[in-house]
Protein backbone atom coordinates (compact mmCIF):
# COMPACT_ATOMS: atom_id res chain seq x y z
CA UNK A 1 0.00 0.00 0.00
CA UNK A 2 1.14 3.65 -0.71
CA UNK A 3 0.52 6.24 0.75
CA UNK A 4 -2.69 8.07 -0.92
CA UNK A 5 -0.31 10.94 -1.94
CA UNK A 6 2.57 9.68 -3.68
CA UNK A 7 3.03 9.11 -7.53
CA UNK A 8 2.76 5.95 -9.03
CA UNK A 9 6.16 5.23 -10.14
CA UNK A 10 7.76 6.10 -6.54
CA UNK A 11 5.20 4.22 -5.02
CA UNK A 12 5.95 1.45 -7.59
CA UNK A 13 9.81 1.69 -6.82
CA UNK A 14 9.16 1.95 -3.03
CA UNK A 15 7.07 -1.43 -2.87
CA UNK A 16 10.18 -3.33 -4.71
CA UNK A 17 12.76 -1.67 -2.46
CA UNK A 18 10.31 -3.08 0.56
CA UNK A 19 10.04 -6.50 -1.22
CA UNK A 20 13.29 -6.68 -1.84
CA UNK A 21 14.52 -5.80 1.26
CA UNK A 22 11.83 -8.39 3.16
CA UNK A 23 12.95 -11.12 0.65
CA UNK A 24 16.52 -10.55 2.27
CA UNK A 25 15.99 -10.02 5.92
CA UNK A 26 12.91 -11.83 6.68
CA UNK A 27 13.15 -15.06 4.09
CA UNK A 28 12.08 -17.77 7.02
CA UNK A 29 9.28 -15.67 8.55
CA UNK A 30 6.41 -16.30 8.06
CA UNK A 31 4.53 -12.69 8.31
CA UNK A 32 6.32 -9.45 8.14
CA UNK A 33 5.77 -5.56 7.87
CA UNK A 34 8.16 -3.35 6.53
CA UNK A 35 6.89 0.86 6.65
CA UNK A 36 8.93 3.24 4.50
CA UNK A 37 7.68 6.53 4.42
CA UNK A 38 5.74 6.35 0.97
CA UNK A 39 4.45 2.51 1.28
CA UNK A 40 3.90 -0.47 3.63
CA UNK A 41 4.60 -3.98 2.57
CA UNK A 42 3.26 -6.61 4.34
CA UNK A 43 2.91 -10.29 3.75
CA UNK A 44 1.61 -13.80 6.55
CA UNK A 45 1.26 -16.96 5.95
CA UNK A 46 -2.65 -16.20 7.64
CA UNK A 47 -5.06 -14.21 5.75
CA UNK A 48 -5.54 -10.86 7.00
CA UNK A 49 -7.65 -9.04 4.06
CA UNK A 50 -10.97 -7.37 5.84
CA UNK A 51 -9.79 -7.48 8.70
CA UNK A 52 -7.59 -4.67 11.06
CA UNK A 53 -4.76 -5.85 12.76
CA UNK A 54 -2.32 -3.05 15.25
CA UNK A 55 0.38 -4.97 16.29
CA UNK A 56 2.81 -4.58 15.43
CA UNK A 57 2.66 -0.93 16.22
CA UNK A 58 5.77 1.36 15.65
CA UNK A 59 6.04 4.69 16.94
CA UNK A 60 8.54 7.48 15.46
CA UNK A 61 8.80 10.82 16.93
CA UNK A 62 10.73 14.28 16.52
CA UNK A 63 12.77 14.74 19.17
CA UNK A 64 11.96 18.55 19.84
CA UNK A 65 9.54 19.41 22.13
CA UNK A 66 6.92 21.90 21.51
CA UNK A 67 5.99 24.50 23.60
CA UNK A 68 2.41 24.93 25.68
CA UNK A 69 1.97 21.21 25.43
CA UNK A 70 -1.50 21.24 26.84
CA UNK A 71 -2.96 23.26 23.72
CA UNK A 72 -0.77 21.65 21.53
CA UNK A 73 -2.19 18.20 22.03
CA UNK A 74 -5.74 19.32 21.87
CA UNK A 75 -5.08 20.75 18.87
CA UNK A 76 -3.19 17.86 17.16
CA UNK A 77 -6.26 15.24 18.78
CA UNK A 78 -8.92 17.56 17.34
CA UNK A 79 -7.35 17.52 13.83
CA UNK A 80 -5.91 14.12 13.77
CA UNK A 81 -9.62 12.72 14.68
CA UNK A 82 -10.67 14.98 12.10
CA UNK A 83 -8.66 13.70 9.21
CA UNK A 84 -9.27 9.98 10.54
CA UNK A 85 -13.19 10.58 10.25
CA UNK A 86 -12.25 11.72 6.42
CA UNK A 87 -10.20 8.82 5.60
CA UNK A 88 -12.87 6.06 7.19
CA UNK A 89 -15.60 7.78 4.85
CA UNK A 90 -16.62 5.52 2.37
CA UNK A 91 -17.30 7.80 -0.39
CA UNK A 92 -13.32 8.48 -0.56
CA UNK A 93 -11.98 5.60 -2.38
CA UNK A 94 -8.10 4.96 -1.51
CA UNK A 95 -9.05 5.52 2.68
CA UNK A 96 -6.45 8.41 2.75
CA UNK A 97 -7.03 11.75 4.15
CA UNK A 98 -4.40 14.88 5.00
CA UNK A 99 -5.46 17.77 7.09
CA UNK A 100 -3.69 21.04 8.12
CA UNK A 101 -4.19 23.71 10.69
CA UNK A 102 -2.95 26.64 12.41
CA UNK A 103 -1.48 26.72 15.28
CA UNK A 104 -0.01 29.65 16.59
CA UNK A 105 1.33 32.87 14.58
CA UNK A 106 1.47 31.62 10.74
CA UNK A 107 2.91 27.78 12.18
CA UNK A 108 1.12 24.71 10.98
CA UNK A 109 -0.16 21.38 12.09
CA UNK A 110 -0.10 18.86 8.80
CA UNK A 111 -1.67 15.60 9.62
CA UNK A 112 -2.31 12.85 7.51
CA UNK A 113 -4.06 9.27 8.07
CA UNK A 114 -4.58 6.13 5.34
CA UNK A 115 -6.43 2.60 5.92
CA UNK A 116 -5.73 -0.19 3.77
CA UNK A 117 -8.09 0.04 1.33
CA UNK A 118 -9.72 -3.54 2.15
CA UNK A 119 -11.08 -2.14 5.36
CA UNK A 120 -14.37 -1.06 5.72
CA UNK A 121 -14.94 2.20 7.00
CA UNK A 122 -16.45 1.14 10.41
CA UNK A 123 -13.30 -0.86 10.86
CA UNK A 124 -10.73 2.17 9.48
CA UNK A 125 -12.13 4.59 11.81
CA UNK A 126 -11.49 2.26 14.70
CA UNK A 127 -8.38 1.27 13.50
CA UNK A 128 -7.25 4.82 13.42
CA UNK A 129 -9.51 5.90 16.61
CA UNK A 130 -6.94 3.39 18.55
CA UNK A 131 -3.76 4.70 16.70
CA UNK A 132 -4.83 8.34 17.89
CA UNK A 133 -5.01 6.80 21.27
CA UNK A 134 -1.61 5.65 20.61
CA UNK A 135 -0.15 9.18 19.90
CA UNK A 136 0.34 10.09 23.49
CA UNK A 137 2.16 6.79 23.92
CA UNK A 138 4.76 7.76 21.23
CA UNK A 139 4.71 11.04 20.90
CA UNK A 140 3.81 13.39 23.99
CA UNK A 141 4.41 16.84 23.41
CA UNK A 142 6.34 16.25 20.62
CA UNK A 143 6.92 18.79 17.49
CA UNK A 144 6.42 15.64 15.02
CA UNK A 145 5.43 11.86 15.45
CA UNK A 146 3.99 8.60 13.61
CA UNK A 147 2.00 5.87 14.77
CA UNK A 148 1.96 2.91 12.29
CA UNK A 149 0.05 -0.40 12.57
CA UNK A 150 -0.14 -3.08 9.91
CA UNK A 151 -3.46 -1.51 9.15
CA UNK A 152 -3.41 2.03 9.26
CA UNK A 153 -0.97 4.66 10.13
CA UNK A 154 -1.17 8.61 11.10
CA UNK A 155 1.59 11.16 10.89
CA UNK A 156 1.70 14.71 12.00
CA UNK A 157 4.64 17.70 11.35
CA UNK A 158 4.81 21.08 12.04
CA UNK A 159 6.21 21.31 7.99
CA UNK A 160 4.57 19.96 4.94
CA UNK A 161 5.51 16.43 4.34
CA UNK A 162 3.04 15.25 2.06
CA UNK A 163 2.39 16.29 -1.60
CA UNK A 164 -0.50 19.32 -1.01
CA UNK A 165 -1.24 19.09 -4.90
CA UNK A 166 -2.74 15.48 -5.37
Amino acid sequence: MCRGDVPFQLCQQCVQDATQRLSTECSLANQAVIWYDECTVRYSNRSFFSTFDTRPRLGMMNTANIPNQKSFMRLLFQTMNQTADDAARPLVGNKFSRRQAKTSGSQRLYCLAQCTPDLSPKDCRTCLSALIGDLPWCCQGKLGGRVLYPSCNARYELYPFYDQLS
